[in-house]
């Protein structure tokens, strides 16, 4: 009943890969070499990605790709190079945080479907209003929102991906600096050391890990998830093993499944099950997440649970790959060319061998025949049907019908794979100069006339705060973040600038609309930390300038 949900599993190895797509996978996110949340990962190389965005497809499934974290100029002019090979491969879409690398992947690389990154951090309707606006065809909300808001977002018309199991972050993805501060190691560029996870100690009180959520399952929870609108369950876990992926995915899979059959009448989970999600992976416990509650203290992981575990079932390197039924025909008539087809759906090849000759001493015997053919090894294929035409007293050597058959079943990977390749040329891809040739931007920035006057701006939260800054004088821009404070700061004759917050969600925009005449009348500019209040401001006509935030990375010339 209803629409069909994808089932996204993480793929942070091919074992991982492989363990999803036999669990029942619609689709998998994997990384490659660079340019990854995941920086720690076992991540592809590009040989290893080419050949698993191949045998995805070959199960019909679909693979997408992490490109999440900030880029500098110069990595941004080697993107690329980097992803043109996956591109024409068939990669089915790209995640991206980085609003240059959206601009740049988008005019680069036509059909290239863009997902938006839960690193983007969005929070509201507007923002996905926003980058429907910039081509984007998914978004990937912030974990903190109801399942009211989801509905909301999803009446914009863009496919959501929720997760809906997996680790929770204890900050709204992408606006976490604690790994950068504490360790010089950034999360917006893969390299989270996940600080929060770590046991901390206030007032001289016992060590507790303060900061750390249990991780998220829903599996109770799949008909609201599916009602909300959702068009995608994602599980976190690249850098898990095959063992979690696998029997999470599968149980994800088959309630799912069981929920569109049955309806919520007939959809409940059981204890066996639950059991198998708590023993394949509990180091912090299991809560709900935010789908139902704002925040609270049930949520937190204070103690580490004792590692519950018991031997799986399968290990890595067991999950091979589906294999995919074919139809073959092979004809062997003396004096003429042995001839081959095969055929999987709608594709259908034939090639010919070496002619076939008449027995002198000991002619083939079609069991014979008929078993070589069928030794497909590790082509991803077995034969549901073979038929064989053969004369009687003919001859031909085994390596000849081995060669026929390599033939054919490559012709026919050849051409089922097809319809996912592509053509770059300069005609259907624009190759976008400035993120290319970045350095031009740098020369430009480095001839700007620097003769001007520094101007000092201070952010003020409190009215004792803006009335020192309007005394000031070296002060020239007062930042406001209490929207009543604007009027009296307007007095000072200094440029205002209002504050919007770092995190804009419905009840959030609801809350300022009782500010849209103080805005109007009382504020010089607006500054920005997020893209959902800039849609918001856009979407009530608002034509003073906007600045951005440190909150709205911008590393690279693109992303202005």
């Amino acid at each position: 009943m209803g629409k069909h949900v994808e089932i996204l599993a993480p793929a942070g190895s091919l074992d991982s890969l492989r363990a999803g797509l036999a669990a029942g996978a619609d689709a998998v996110y994997i990384g490659g070499s660079r340019f990854g949340a995941r920086a720690y990962a076992q991540n592809f190389t590009e040989e290893q990605l080419l050949e698993a965005i191949d045998e995805v497809h070959l199960q019909g499934k679909k693979i997408y790709m992490t490109v999440n974290t900030l880029l500098k100029d110069k990595e941004l002019a080697e993107l690329f190079s980097y992803l043109l090979p996956y591109y024409q491969r068939g990669l089915d879409a790209v995640i991206v945080q980085d609003m240059g690398v959206l601009r740049a992947v988008r005019s680069w690389f036509p059909g290239l479907e863009i997902h938006a990154s839960t690193q983007m951090s969005i929070s509201a309707a507007e923002g996905v209003r926003f980058l429907k606006k910039h081509g984007v065809s998914r978004v990937v909300p912030s974990r903190e929102l109801h399942l009211k808001e989801i509905a909301e977002m999803k009446k914009e018309g863009l496919e959501l991906e929720c997760f809906v199991h997996g680790a929770m972050c204890y900050s709204y993805s992408g606006q976490c600096l604690f790994s950068s501060l504490i360790g010089g190691r950034s999360g917006n560029r893969g390299q989270c050391a996940q600080p929060c996870r770590l046991p901390y100690q206030i007032d001289g009180r016992p060590e507790q890990d303060l900061l750390s959520l249990k991780d998220l399952c829903t599996i109770h929870k799949i008909p609201e998830l599916i009602e909300a609108g959702i068009d995608s369950f994602k599980i976190e876990g690249r850098m898990k093993q095959p063992e979690y992926v696998y029997t999470v995915t599968k149980l994800y899979k088959k309630y799912t499944d069981l929920y569109q059959k049955n309806g919520q009448s007939g959809f409940s989970v059981s204890a066996e099950d639950e059991r198998k999600l708590k023993e394949v992976y509990q180091r912090r416990g299991y809560s709900q997440g935010y789908y139902h509650q704002r925040n609270g203290k049930e949520m937190l992981s204070l103690a580490r649970p004792e590692n519950v575990s018991t031997e799986s079932q399968k290990k890595e390197g067991a999950y091979l790959p589906e294999l995919l039924p074919v139809s073959g025909k092979l004809w062997l008539k003396s004096g003429c060319p042995a001839s081959f087809s095969v055929a999987a759906g709608s594709a259908k090849v034939s090639c010919k061998g070496e002619v076939v000759q008449e027995a002198v001493r000991q002619p083939l015997e079609l069991s014979k025949v008929e078993k070589q053919m069928k030794k497909t090894g590790s082509t991803g294929f077995y034969f549901q049907n073979l038929e064989i035409c053969m004369e009687e007293g003919v001859f031909l050597p085994v390596q000849s019908l081995n060669q026929l058959r390599r033939q054919g079943l490559g012709k026919l990977t050849e051409a089922l794979l097809q319809p996912y390749r592509r053509e770059w040329t300069k005609e259907n891809g624009k190759e976008d100069e400035s993120a290319l040739h970045p350095e031009q931007g740098a020369a430009a920035e480095e001839n700007r006339d620097r003769s001007a006057t520094y101007r000092v701006g201070v952010l003020v939260q409190t009215r004792e705060q803006m009335k020192i800054a309007m005394d000031a004088e070296m002060v020239s821009r007062i930042y406001v973040e209490d929207p009543k404070l604007c009027r009296e700061a307007k007095l000072s004759k200094k440029c205002i600038i209002l504050a919007l917050p770092s995190v804009f969600r419905e009840d959030t925009a609801e809350k300022w609309e009782a500010y849209r005449e103080e805005i109007r009348a009382y504020c010089d500019e607006v500054l920005i930390r997020n893209w959902d209040s800039l849609q918001w401001l856009r979407d009530r006509g608002f034509e003073k300038p906007v600045r951005t935030d440190y909150n709205l990375y911008v590393w690279n010339q693109q992303g202005k």
